[in-house]
């Protein structure tokens, strides 16, 4: 608490101590309640003070002191007030509603709008920016409320608030203290019957703290009877003996007048040894005449809350313990994406302490925030959904391949996600199916090898020796020789593409050599151009003059240009079934430096269908295909793959659904 705010409280505390000496001479609890009010006007903030009682069976609010700091409105101050609250409707006004809900009832500048014109008046002149309603629990039948008004919008936080309802409690006692003086001058006594009217534990005792009181309620719970209770010091009569030191401190400090400690917590023993929680108020009571009543106990038994509150902590550190035990990462998520909790396989799984991916985005978290700009993550679409759903993805942020479990939490706006690892065991399968299809290829390659190399031979020498004839010919015609040229080219090319097939099964190792990706690219194109031409997609080309020679196998770089070339082609005709100006395949090759190297960076780009983003990182695997069946044997781009990384260099893909897709290939410089 801040200093200033602790000297206003304790300049209020000093006055209400006062008023609670002068309850004696207090005759009517409307000459008792303006010296509260009046003390409680210390408080430098508070501007205008007042109580009211609501009589039985009526709905106004009788107000029945009232004191202000406006000179103005001294005079005048409780009959302003009522005419105020008579004309403020029920439903609306504070006071009636706190009395309603027992609860404190806070308005602030914006809520005046609905007061009567008066007190709109009143708040605008008076400068009133804030305004609480205060239940003052001393007569169960005529229940009263203290209103407070403050200067300052910002008065009424929970410290205010406590403060309140410790001098609420005071007035509250001295009401009851004057009532109860009034039967002690009629019957000398304690009527006992107006403490049963306290609805809790009531426990008065004298200065030295022997019991004097001892309500039913307090016989009830503690199953002594109240002869039993009498003239007990009642610290020994209730509280365990581990205990006793810290109550008897407790006791001493609110008897030297320290209020601060006016609100404790302790355990009782009761009579049959069984231990109950309550919440106690202990507060110094004024000598009334002859009486020897010095300190009274309101208490509240909380016991079956505070087990509640301990079984609920102990099932959160449980559950805490299970959540962190179990070996697949598991992460909640709220209604923004936004991790609120996560366990430790989470953050073994991305090498992330918990304080990094608290508050982190779920996409950035598990995807690695790798998306383009403008594209929606799927997994954080599927999670607005508030759907269960079960999904096998690759997640780059937990460094593999998981079946990721997507649970929204019932009656919470929560998302719960299971991700099971089964990398390895994907990869097991993925190469035991790889290796029987494989082999099943090497028996067809064998075949193959045997039906076609012979009359692809055969053609190679008959295309030779035409070759040869032509040139020997006097007569030679260019355009002849050429395309038997490139009979011969195309030959020896179909035998290289059985020669891949079977080094494909065999894994045979290949000789690199000094070669142009300019030519690569050029020869590729002119074996699809007249199908390209014929599908009537466009073919840009944009390749840098130049480009160094970088060490590769032709035929190995061509079948990847081919097959990239082959996937944007069925994109296209799948968007455009006909004609259309949008099909183009664009192609782009340069020279790019990174940390000193030197790379080649090819693009190979379409307007087509492009790959949803939930799959882009799978179109690499082995018989991973998004063609329908018979179209597609899903072994293309893994093959394209496997040749670019032997080749020391990186393919990848980039693409906007519906929109266009991007291959990129890097492949590095051979610095001679």
């Amino acid at each position: 608490m801040k200093k200033e705010q602790f000297l206003k409280q304790n300049s209020v505390f000093s006055a209400i101590s006062d008023m609670n000496q002068a309850v004696l001479y207090s005759k009517t609890p409307e000459e008792l309640l303006h010296k509260a009010c009046k003390a409680m006007l210390a408080h430098e903030d508070y501007c205008l003070i007042w109580v009211g009682t609501q009589p039985q069976g009526k709905e106004e609010i009788i107000p029945m002191a009232a004191v202000t700091s406006n000179l103005e409105n001294k005079k005048n101050c409780l009959a302003i007030i009522e005419q105020i609250f008579l004309e403020w409707d029920a439903k609306e006004n504070p006071a009636v509603q706190c009395l309603i809900s027992q609860s404190p009832v806070i308005l602030r500048t914006k809520s005046f709008k609905n007061a009567p014109n008066k007190m709109q008046e009143i708040a605008k002149n008076a400068g009133i920016s804030s305004y609480i309603a205060f239940p003052l629990l001393w007569d169960e039948k005529n229940p009263s409320v203290l209103n407070i008004f403050s200067k300052v919008s910002t008065s009424f936080n929970q410290n205010e608030i406590d403060f309140i309802r410790n001098v609420a409690t005071d007035i509250s006692l001295a009401l009851y203290s004057l009532k109860t003086a009034k039967k002690l001058r009629r019957e000398s006594t304690l009527n006992q019957e107006i403490i049963e009217t306290v609805k809790a534990i009531l426990i008065s005792t004298c200065h030295g703290g022997h019991i004097l009181t001892f309500n039913t309620l307090a016989e009830k719970l503690t199953g002594y009877t109240r002869h039993e209770a009498l003239n007990k010091f009642w610290i020994d009569l209730l509280i365990p003996e581990d205990d006793r030191q810290e109550i008897l401190r407790i006791f001493t400090t609110i008897m030297k007048g320290n209020l601060n400690l006016s609100n404790f917590q302790s355990e009782i023993l009761c009579k049959n040894n069984e231990k109950k929680i309550i919440n106690w108020h202990g507060s110094i009571s004024p000598v009334l005449e002859d009486s020897e009543v010095g300190f009274v106990l309101i208490g509240t038994d909380v016991t079956e809350q505070v087990k509640s509150d301990r079984e609920l902590e102990k099932v959160r550190a449980n559950w805490e313990k299970v959540f962190a035990a179990i070996q697949d990462p598991i992460l909640i998520v709220d209604k923004n994406c936004k991790i609120i909790q996560a366990n430790l396989a989470t953050l073994t799984s991305s090498r992330k302490k918990l304080e990094e991916i608290i508050n982190m985005g779920v996409c950035e978290a598990l995807h690695g925030g790798g998306r383009p700009n403008g594209i929606d993550c799927p997994l954080e679409t599927l999670i607005k959904q508030n759907k269960p759903h079960i999904l096998d993805t690759k997640l780059k942020g937990l460094n593999g391949e998981y079946l990721l479990t997507i649970s929204p939490v019932p009656q919470q706006e929560n998302t719960l996600l299971i991700a099971r690892d089964y990398s390895e065991e994907k990869v097991r399968k993925a190469e035991a199916m790889r290796a029987a299809q494989l082999a099943s290829i090497g028996e067809l390659a064998a075949g193959v090898a045997h039906e076609i190399n012979n009359p692809i031979n055969g053609i190679i020498n008959y295309a030779q020796l035409i070759l040869d004839e032509i040139e020997g010919s006097m007569v030679s015609s260019p355009v002849l020789k050429q395309m038997t040229k490139k009979i011969i080219q195309e030959g020896e090319r179909i035998a290289c593409i059985v020669k891949n097939l079977l080094s494909f099964a065999r894994q045979k190792e290949e000789s690199l050599e000094d070669i142009s990706v300019i030519k690569v690219m050029e020869d590729s194109i002119s074996l699809v151009k007249h199908q390209l031409e014929k599908n009537g997609i466009v073919m840009k080309v944009d390749i840098e003059n130049n480009l160094p020679f970088i060490k590769g196998n032709f035929q190995q770089l061509q079948q990847v240009f081919l097959n990239l070339i082959s996937n944007a082609r069925y994109a296209l005709n799948e968007k455009y079934p006909k004609w259309d100006q949008n099909k183009i395949i664009e192609v782009c090759a340069n020279k790019i430096l990174e940390k000193n190297d030197e790379f080649i960076l090819i693009k190979i780009k379409d307007y087509g269908i492009g790959i949803s983003q939930d799959i882009i990182e799978r179109v690499i695997d082995p018989f991973f295909s998004t063609k329908p069946a018979g179209e597609g044997t899903g072994l293309g781009l893994s093959i394209s793959h496997g040749i670019i990384k032997d080749h020391k260099g990186n393919l990848w893909l980039e693409s906007k659904p519906d929109k266009e897709t991007s291959a990129y290939i890097k492949l590095p410089v051979e610095n001679n």
